[in-house]
């Protein structure tokens, strides 16, 4: 009876030996050929973990446990709306959240909190009646002013819409070329750079309006200046007469002592003189 169990314990364990393999004592690495051959045929050692190859770049579809490199990650890491992407978070405030990290599939990233001048339209401001400007132009007025994150830019004072308005004269007052000396009713007339001279009409006074006499009179300013000479306007009486003269004439010119002069000054006595068809102003002291 003891020779029959004993039998039976020893078919039992050579039959063990035939069903589970025993690599305790696996002394050289297997290749992942050869693990996967044992997985397949039910061998549970997870070999993965006993020779790192978990998260080894490969996928190995046999370990015993999932190997995340068989996940594939397409996410795109970034940071969220109000953080910039910084190499670092050395010298930021981390309790203060003001940097942190963010890892995905795999990634990581720091992200550092930015400040209102780095993300948030600012609106730059000026005075009424100036505007913003990349630089100060030399005609207009420009003033240097700072935004809310100390960085310059230019307020340029607004241009003045071009003036195209012409002067004219009014209260029955007639265009002159130039103002007389004996004439106190003439004045200049100024509008959009562009000035005129006035004359009140007075009665006639019958005076004679003649021209000087190398000189001869025209019916208007386009006939004189037809004459490819010297023109000139004179006004007398509400007489308006064009004279003219050839371009080889003799100009007129002032006494001795007198020198020409392009407006009467205080302290000097002036006076007129006309001919080939120019007007010249004489004046000399007092």
């Amino acid at each position: 009876m003891k020779h029959i169990t004993l039998s039976i314990f020893i078919s039992i364990s050579m039959l063990s030996g035939c069903l589970f393999f025993d690599n305790s004592t696996e002394t050289t690495e297997l290749s992942k050929k050869e693990a996967k051959k044992r997985a397949d045929n039910g061998d549970t050692t997870d070999y993965c973990e006993r020779y790192n190859w978990y998260n080894d770049g490969t996928c190995d579809e046999f370990c015993t446990q999932q190997d995340s490199d068989c996940f594939t990650c397409d996410a795109q890491i970034a940071c969220e709306l109000g953080f910039s992407q910084v190499s670092a978070c050395e010298g930021v405030d981390i309790a203060g959240y003001q940097c942190h990290e963010i890892s995905v599939c795999g990634q990581t990233i720091y992200c550092e909190k930015q400040t209102l001048c780095a993300y948030d339209a600012i609106a730059l401001e000026c005075p009424g009646g100036y505007h913003v400007a990349d630089a100060c132009d030399e005609s207009l007025d420009c003033i240097s002013m700072q935004d809310p994150c100390g960085q310059s830019y230019f307020c340029v004072e607004d241009a003045s819409p071009p003036c195209l308005a012409l002067p004219s004269c009014e209260n029955e007052s007639v265009e002159v070329e130039r103002c007389r000396l004996d004439d106190t009713t003439c004045l200049e007339v100024t509008l959009c750079g562009a000035t005129i001279f006035c004359t009140q009409t007075p009665p006639r006074c019958g005076a004679m309006l003649r021209c000087a006499e190398d000189e001869k009179s025209y019916p208007s300013k386009d006939t004189c200046e037809s004459m490819q000479g010297r023109c000139r306007q004179d006004y007398l009486c509400g007489d308006l007469i064009w004279c003219g003269a050839d371009a080889n004439c003799e100009p007129p010119t002032c006494d001795e002592g007198e020198d020409i002069v392009k407006a009467c000054d205080d302290g000097f006595i002036c006076h007129e003189e006309v001919g080939c068809g120019q007007i010249i102003l004489c004046a000399r002291p007092r």
